[in-house]
């Protein structure tokens, strides 16, 4: 019965609600994505918290437990995928969800198998007679490239499909994650005349490959494509970019990419990257690409060879910035897959080769096979682009065309290997067996730990990780090698981890039965089932390892070149088996974390505990996320670190990661460096191009005992100044020597004019440092305090340029005057903007739009603090979907946006982005949007999923405000500080200010500016826009009353308005209090900024009290 409807996609009543302003989750590079390998019908068919009709359709990714979808349900599969996001998890992959041949769409048409369980034969016989009639299949059936899947619909007769497809769409993008969708174009289900034949039909012959005999090649399976010819191209094309902008998909899967050409993908890459907002409603900049590049098929047989019309290897693919599947990294993490009874046991480095062996007599088992794979990985760790001690079979030229796995939907999952592989007692009787009785047998905890280190390969090598689904709850498809069409029932996840699936009976005999014999008793030993806690406690890790990947930028570097420079490794003569030690480095520019400058991974997949010796190391710690009380693993808290000897302790089975504020370079031997002047933490105003001296002048001394004593430059050594703008790179300009001081040496660098007046407006650092000219360790500058007794003088961390804009770069709204209703409610400042509107009025500053604590009277066990206004200024979340404050809901914040544009007074909110809640309220502490936190203690902070321990500055006062250390990190008023200096804070801060422009607010008061680093709030700022084009008006807090303080108001004028608290403070309020005189008022503007810049009030919510 198939019949044809023709639709117009763009008809309202198929999209769901707010589709055409969806916005994406931010990706800001490929090499930050992390993919959960998805099948819809897996997904939910076993999940009995998603209601039964929607149990196994597109509607089941809508049970979010939120809405505005159909429903307001949070389901188990729902509640797992979003812990994962909350992690680091960026993108779903769907397997395909394109129109297939290999399911009956209508659910009453189908048969489902009845199983009696019996653990012989019995499940796969009655998955087996119902194989055509049941609800299951992988999908790589295509029939009709341009449509979803049917079945995959609660009503697959319509346009049903279409408008449910979106929703998942939406409701996956709407909790941050980006859908890949899984397509094949290598083959369809059917050609010539069959029944669901297609393309023969419109051109016979034409959109298929044959060889010079006139034979079909069927190397995919079926009858392979010929996408070498210009029309299949087209329609591949055309397809792909009809659900990248009809369906909104955010990356392609290429099933079989060899059987396509290296200009095929080029062309596809240049269809989507040419798709803009503006035209096409998707960011085609943003949609990536990656397939399998096997080294076989049709494509290489018919002679397509030479490139870039070549067959899509993957060392065909290298340079085109196309991922590939890494089975590299795959066969030496686990040891590879086999169809071969003995095959199977070859073990990898996660699961025993040679150090904890098996019995089995499979080829290249030794230590010296180890030690290949070993570096191997390493190889495969620095994202496959070079190879390591001539090892490695490396193919990429950017990390992004890696992507790293060990477990997908084809073959075994990683559980199911590890039954074959891992160590379990005596095999007497199995082919290949010739181990004795001292084989061990692996306990649960061990496999599980086990199939952990293969997680920590893949989440913390560079490239791409790749997971498929329920790999971190020990998914079994019960040794199924090829589950493509076996059923339900050997498919099954368990969202609720009361079981992962093993031991349901002998798989399928069709693609199983010549290794049942080995799985039998496999299958029946119940020692081989998980508990739930060992499913937990995978999920953890997987959990702590994405956290983990995304702390730092060192994981997820984007160029060769990078890797190259920063990713290195110890224990490269092999002298601890099963052990890789791979350093990250930040010690060079530019500087990518701002927390750690080295981090040292430890991969030890040995049984036993190791230790190994790294010279000149310092300072090292266990990672926070590690101790931070949140899926924490208690092995590693075992592993340590003897500063003293320079020594590591690692746990068996276990990936520990430790982290260092100090650079682990040999050392230099230089006794000191330091007193720099200008001095660190001193900031210079320079107006942009006009410097009136001839250079800008640094000096630095430098002692070394028998060198720099005496007149005379010392001999041997060399010194540089260390500078640049903030989030660029620096440069080191060489130092020459000056004079001596006492027994130092002074050096001196001078940048010149020109380079300063060519600066633009920004925040520009410099430091120093001297190293001897035989040694490669750098000495850098020390701090130094209270200089020559003075303890207003202070060398402290580096020096600061700031050139100032000769215009204003935040033009304030039009008229320029706003006012501040502070603390009203939204619903009446929509009431007042049309009386503002009518009395000139272009701006209105309201109170801080996101959820904070809740008020109550005596807050925080004070009686004088009754419901007070500071509430508003300790944030729970900076979230536009958690935004319930005091002032109202979001719908209602919307409105008057709303209202208040359309009288044309403009928006401006006040943005408290410094820091987070510290006093708790409820029980648990519960914000006013229904959010839980915890501010103390530090170690186990949290602020919903938001903000983590690691998000923030160690706590500390504010005792000196002439510190700037002090004022910038430490606690404005006991309240914990982000780490704004972090990329992954200023990232989340970002898309919050950027959710509010885009409902319609116009611009920020920064609160609390000057307790962030100037460059700070410029990164955070940075790439904001209106929806219509534009920059937001920005303005500053920054109290600059005291000219003994080391942070100036001027210093935030590259990045807006800055509030000018000496106009209402000094003039205002001198002026008109006893005893001024108005007539002051003519002549008074020494110390003030210039009017370009300043936002002037009489006073405000601070000081009116």
């Amino acid at each position: 019965d198939v019949r044809s409807q023709f639709v117009n996609l763009d008809d309202a009543d198929l999209k769901p609600a707010g589709w055409d302003t969806l916005s994406k989750p931010a990706l800001v590079n490929p090499e930050d994505i992390v993919i959960y390998e998805v099948h819809i019908r897996d997904f939910s068919a076993n999940d009995s918290t998603v209601a039964a009709a929607d149990r196994g359709t597109y509607r089941a990714f809508t049970y979010d437990g939120s809405g505005p979808h159909p429903n307001t349900t949070l389901s188990d599969g729902m509640n797992h995928l979003l812990q994962l996001r909350q992690a680091g998890l960026t993108h779903i992959h769907l397997l395909p969800a394109f129109d297939i041949a290999s399911v009956i769409e209508k659910p009453t048409d189908r048969t489902e198998p009845t199983i009696s369980f019996n653990p012989a034969i019995g499940p796969q016989a009655a998955v087996d007679a119902a194989r055509q009639t049941d609800s299951f299949n992988w999908g790589y059936d295509p029939y009709h490239y341009g449509a979803p899947e049917g079945s995959y619909s609660t009503n697959p007769d319509g346009v049903t499909r279409i408008l449910e497809f979106r929703e998942m769409v939406q409701a996956l993008n709407q909790n941050g994650l980006r859908v890949v969708m899984d397509v094949v174009y290598n083959h369809t289900a059917a050609s010539g005349q069959d029944d669901k034949s297609v393309l023969d039909r419109i051109v016979p012959g034409y959109y298929y490959r044959y060889d010079a005999a006139g034979t079909l090649y069927q190397s995919s399976c079926c009858a392979d494509t010929a996408t070498e010819y210009a029309m299949m191209e087209k329609l591949m094309i055309d397809t792909v970019v009809r659900f990248a902008t009809a369906y909104k998909i955010d990356g392609f899967r290429f099933d079989l990419m060899n059987l396509h050409t290296r200009q095929n993908m080029l062309n596809v890459q240049a269809a989507l990257q040419a798709l803009t907002p503006a035209t096409h409603g998707v960011d085609g900049s943003k949609i990536y690409l990656y397939g399998e590049g096997w080294d076989f098929g049709s494509a290489k047989d018919k002679g397509l060879t030479v490139c870039p019309h070549c067959y899509a290897h993957k060392y065909n693919m290298t340079g085109s910035g196309i991922g590939v599947f890494n089975d590299i990294i795959r066969d030496a993490a686990h040891g590879g897959y086999s169809t071969d009874t003995v095959g199977i046991r070859r073990q990898g480095f996660i699961n025993g080769l040679s150090y904890d062996w098996n019995g089995y007599a499979y080829p290249n088992r030794f230590q010296s096979d180890l030690h290949v794979v070993m570096d191997t990985l390493r190889s495969a760790l620095r994202g496959s682009g070079t190879d390591w001690n001539g090892q490695g079979n490396p193919f990429t030229d950017d990390p992004q065309e890696s992507i790293n796995y060990v477990e997908k939907h084809d073959n075994e999952t990683l559980f199911d290997q590890n039954v074959f592989k891992l160590p379990n007692g005596n095999g007497s009787g199995n082919p290949g067996w010739i181990g004795g009785s001292s084989i061990a047998t692996t306990t649960m905890a061990d496999r599980v730990r086990s199939q952990n280190m293969g997680v920590s390969l893949i989440g913390l090598a560079q490239g791409i990780p790749f997971f498929h689904m329920g790999q971190d709850i020990l998914r079994s498809k019960s040794l199924d090698r090829n589950s493509y069409d076996s059923g339900d029932w050997f498919n099954r996840v368990y969202w609720d981890r009361s079981a992962n699936n093993f031991g349901r009976g002998l798989p399928p005999t069709w693609d199983n039965n010549s290794r049942w014999g080995i799985m039998t008793p496999l299958l029946n030993n119940t020692a081989l089932d998980p508990a739930p806690a060992d499913m937990n406690f995978a999920a953890a890790h997987m959990r702590e390892t994405l956290r983990l990947r995304m702390s730092s930028p060192l994981f997820r570097l984007t160029t060769e070149a990078a890797i190259n420079a920063r990713v290195s490794h110890y224990n490269t003569d092999n002298s601890r088996d099963a052990l890789i030690v791979m350093r990250l480095s930040d010690e060079i520019d530019p500087d990518l974390d701002p927390n750690w400058e080295n981090i040292l991974v430890f991969f030890n997949a040995n049984t036993i505990t190791q230790t190994i010796t790294i010279p000149n190391a310092n300072g090292f710690t266990l990672h926070p996320l590690h101790t931070n009380g949140v899926d924490d693993d208690p092995v590693i808290a075992t592993a340590s670190f003897n500063d003293a000897t320079d020594t590591f302790s690692i746990p068996p089975r276990t990936t520990v990661v430790f982290v260092s504020t100090q650079a682990l370079e040999p050392p230099s031997t230089i006794d000191w460096v330091g007193l720099m002047f200008p001095r660190g933490g001193v900031a210079h105003a320079i107006d942009q191009g006009s410097f009136a001296p001839a250079g800008f002048d640094v000096f630095v001394q430098v002692y070394e005992a028998g060198v720099t004593p005496g007149a005379g430059q010392g001999a041997g050594i060399e010194c540089f100044l260390h500078w640049g703008r903030y989030g660029q790179p620096w440069t080191d300009l060489p130092m020459t020597y000056n004079t001596d001081i006492g027994n130092n040496d002074e050096y001196k660098a001078t940048i010149p004019k020109t380079v300063i007046e060519s600066l633009t407006p920004g925040s520009y650092g410099f430091t120093a440092y001297c190293k001897k000219t035989v040694e490669t360790g750098r000495k850098w500058k020390a701090d130094s305090y209270d200089i020559n007794g003075n303890p207003a003088d202070d060398d402290q961390g580096g020096g600061l340029l700031t050139i100032i804009p000769t215009t204003d770069p935040a033009l304030e709204p039009n008229g320029g005057v706003f006012v501040h209703l502070f603390e009203w409610r939204w619903a009446d400042v929509a009431k007042e903007c049309t009386f503002l509107g009518q009395k000139g009025y272009t701006g209105v500053q309201v109170s801080p739009p996101n959820e904070h604590i809740v008020p109550t009277a005596d807050l925080g066990g004070n009686p004088a603090n009754d419901f007070p206004w500071w509430a508003r200024y300790q944030p729970v979340t900076h979230d536009t979907t958690r935004f319930t404050s005091r002032s109202g809901t979001w719908a209602e914040f919307q409105q008057m946006v709303n209202t208040c544009n359309s009288a044309g007074v403009a928006v401006i909110v006040d943005a408290v982005i410094n820091h987070m809640a510290d006093i708790e309220v409820g029980s648990p502490p519960t914000g006013t949007a229904g959010t839980q936190y915890k501010s103390q203690p530090a170690a186990n902070r949290f602020y919903g999923t938001q903000y983590t321990p690691d998000d923030f500055h160690p706590d500390c006062l504010i005792t000196n405000y002439q510190d700037r250390y002090q004022v910038q990190r430490c606690q404005l008023a006991g309240l914990p500080d982000l780490d704004t200096g972090k990329a992954a804070v200023q990232t989340k801060l970002r898309n919050y200010l950027q959710a509010l422009l885009n409902a319609g607010v116009r611009g920020f008061r920064i609160d609390a500016a000057k307790h962030m680093a100037a460059h700070d709030v410029g990164a955070i700022l940075n790439g904001l826009t209106l929806p219509g084009g534009g920059q937001p008006y920005i303005f500053s807090e920054v109290i600059d009353m005291d000219p003994a303080e080391r942070i100036r108001d001027w210093e935030y004028t590259p990045y807006g308005d800055v509030t000018e608290f000496a106009y209402s403070i000094s003039v205002i309020g001198n002026n008109f209090n006893c005893g001024g005189s108005l007539s002051s008022l003519q002549s008074f503007t020494s110390g003030l900024l210039p009017s370009r810049f300043a936002q002037i009030f009489v006073d405000n919510h601070d000081n009116q009290r």
